[in-house]
């Protein structure tokens, strides 16, 4: 028969007598203590529960959100975050409010180059439940100068000049579209153009700025294409205007995914005399 609600004491310990004595009113195992001292007396959570409810919040959540703010220096949103170390360990670190990181003094190792693309990293090692940050030359963990990191975006540097660009989520705008090749490829599909120049590794989706230009009266096109597709077609993804005088120009945008090394092919009419292609923004993968 069960004690309860006549004793106000149900929750007692097991005894060396009873070895299946516990917290459940009705004698029969004890779960109840067990999650009672998980989620706390009366309601209330325990530490162990907190911790995991913030990294599931926190897991569901973008990665902080970069923003530019000088040629040297960037600034880095605040929230709450869960880094790992390449396995199976995991730390949870917040900051309230946003920092800044720059360039000339926040490399993780090494010198700032004036060319090239430096990766921004959240480090989580120690006690203290903020986060830090660092530049750095490396794509993937393991981190040199972090056990604990998440990759949360990158920069550009050149000429010693971070590039000016615009980040929501984990999409990316340049301020000014960055040239990929400005080439003619004789109304052929061209070899594989790297697109690095304008794309970190941590991207295979780019948003492409085409151009062609023609002067003898007929057309001016170009297409893109994935490197290696063999589904692309020229009238289904390209860009084509015929021309009635001696010259004609044509410019647009298209997204367009690469292929594993970041490379794309392009085709123009054989009467183009000028083409260019520019990256304006990328979608990461972190």
């Amino acid at each position: 028969m069960s004690l309860f609600p006549s004793n106000p004491d149900i929750f007692v310990n097991k005894t060396g007598s009873d070895p299946i004595a516990s917290s459940d009113p009705n004698n029969s195992f004890d779960a109840i203590e067990a999650i009672q001292g998980f989620i706390g007396a009366s309601g209330n959570a325990q530490s162990k529960m907190t911790t995991l409810m913030n990294a599931f919040r926190f897991s569901s959540q973008p990665v902080p959100t970069t923003s530019y703010i000088d040629t040297d220096t960037i600034g880095i949103e605040g929230k709450g975050v869960v880094m790992h170390s390449g396995s199976s360990s995991y730390v949870i670190k917040y900051n309230a409010v946003a920092s800044t990181l720059a360039l000339s003094i926040g490399l993780d190792a090494g010198t700032e180059a004036a060319e090239g693309w430096y990766y921004v990293w959240l480090t989580g090692d120690g006690a203290t439940t903020t986060y830090g940050a660092v530049f750095s030359t490396v794509s993937a963990l393991p981190l040199p100068s972090s056990t604990y990191a998440m990759l949360i975006g990158a920069v550009l540097n050149s000429n010693s000049d971070i590039l000016s660009y615009y980040q929501r989520k984990d999409m990316f705008m340049w301020d000014v579209s960055v040239r990929v090749i400005s080439a003619l490829s004789a109304a052929v599909w061209s070899t594989a153009i790297t697109c690095g120049s304008g794309m970190p590794a941590i991207s295979r989706y780019a948003l492409f700025n085409l151009y062609a230009k023609e002067n003898d009266s007929v057309r001016a096109a170009i297409w893109i294409k994935p490197n290696g597709s063999v589904g692309s077609t020229k009238a289904a993804d390209g860009l084509r205007v015929e021309s009635g005088t001696s010259t004609a120009e044509i410019a647009s945008e298209r997204w367009c995914f690469t292929d594993n090394a970041q490379q794309i092919q392009f085709q123009n009419e054989s009467s183009d005399v000028a083409g260019d292609i520019r990256i304006r923004g990328y979608l990461i993968d972190v």
